[in-house]
């Protein structure tokens, strides 16, 4: 078993996150000695140790629009400090409550977090939506006295208006499935179309329970294992947890002490949200352009202490799919969290190999 079908194994909920992690530290070599058995935390099932190392100061990254945390697994491994990811309220089992909004989410995840480290400082970290997140939990930790060190964005849109939250539920159905078929899809030889579902292949004119057939029926066809009934319970559920984010509503606000926080930004210079995947995660033709200088400076005036990275992958869809952006990502974050932290002399040092790779400055 390869770390690729683990992770497409626990995505589709084959597997639970415990034996996951489990297999992908036996493939790596890790052994037992020292070390507690990766698991989540009771209290919260929103809650996952990445990796097996207990000591230092904890890193907590948050999730992305998708709601889970297993491409963070990669980036943790490289790590030797205690590294969670806290996954959306409800992805995992259906029925389950979910919460509404950003600031309610980040309030939740505060709680998580102080109940693992209560005192900072934090260090924070996102994917897309996990980097909104990760600013909003700063914000609501500094204003109850806390401190945050840093916060590392990975290609994180100042605002998702246009983007992610367009459509309607049908749309968030096509999205929920094709994440579910897109670890799988990842690397595999063939078209994207033998892979995923093509919003061609759909009659959107069904009403939503004989779309979520089709689009149960074409998951299965395309290689998903799973029983039907659960499977679309499972949809479901992560449409409707993915709607209560709410993420076009949410407006970002000065932090109270901006200047006590670094940012390091992961920017995807390719600009394209979706790219070739368009069709597989909207329903209609819409706006793909990520308006990248928008976005960066933005954050640049929220965070003056404010570092660009620069990456090139296909989209912003599959950047934590493209293996040379998780390398990068993976080499810094081990530079950042390691014991002496990131010097000034280590980080021109990664940039420049960065910009060897992906070129441009």
């Amino acid at each position: 078993m390869d770390t690729k079908f683990i992770l497409q194994s626990l995505q589709e909920g084959e597997i639970d996150h415990e034996r996951a992690m489990k297999e992908i530290l036996d493939i790596t070599g890790l052994g037992d000695e020292d070390v507690h058995v990766v698991t989540n935390w009771p209290r919260f099932p929103e809650l996952f140790r990445l990796n097996r190392i207990v000591k230092g100061r904890h890193i907590f990254w948050l999730h992305g629009g998708v709601g889970n945390v297993q491409p963070y697994l990669k980036l943790a491994l490289t790590v030797q400090r205690p590294f969670w990811g806290i996954q959306s309220k409800g992805w995992m089992s259906p029925g389950t409550s979910f919460l509404r909004g950003i600031p309610e989410m980040a309030a939740y995840y505060v709680e998580i977090i102080r109940t693992v480290q209560p005192e900072g400082p934090y260090e924070l970290g996102g994917y897309s939506m996990g980097g909104s997140l990760a600013y909003e939990i700063t914000k609501q930790l500094q204003e109850s006295g806390e401190t945050v060190n840093t916060i590392v964005m990975i290609d994180t849109p100042a605002s998702f208006d246009h983007i992610w939250c367009q459509g309607d539920y049908k749309d968030m159905l096509l999205k929920t499935v094709n994440t579910l078929l897109l670890p799988g899809a990842v690397g595999k030889q063939g078209k994207l179309e033998e892979l995923l579902v093509h919003s061609n292949e759909l009659d959107t004119r069904s009403d939503e329970e004989s779309f979520l057939q089709q689009l149960t029926d074409l998951a299965l066809k395309k290689g998903l294992k799973r029983k039907e009934s659960l499977f679309k319970e499972l949809v479901c559920q992560r449409a409707q947890v993915i709607m209560a984010y709410d993420i076009h509503r949410y407006v970002l606000s000065p932090l109270p002490y901006p200047e006590n926080v670094s940012c390091y930004y992961f920017h995807n210079k390719n600009g394209l949200f979706y790219g070739d995947m368009e069709p597989y995660f909207c329903l209609a033709t819409r706006s793909d352009k990520h308006e990248n200088n928008i976005h960066r400076n933005k954050w640049k005036e929220l965070i003056p202490d404010f570092h660009l990275i620069n990456l090139i992958a296909p989209n912003h869809i599959q950047l934590l799919y493209d293996q040379q952006s998780v390398d990068t990502i993976s080499t810094f974050c081990n530079l950042l969290y390691s014991e002496q932290g990131l010097t000034m002399d280590a980080f021109r040092a990664f940039k420049t190999k960065v910009n060897i790779h992906h070129g441009g400055k």
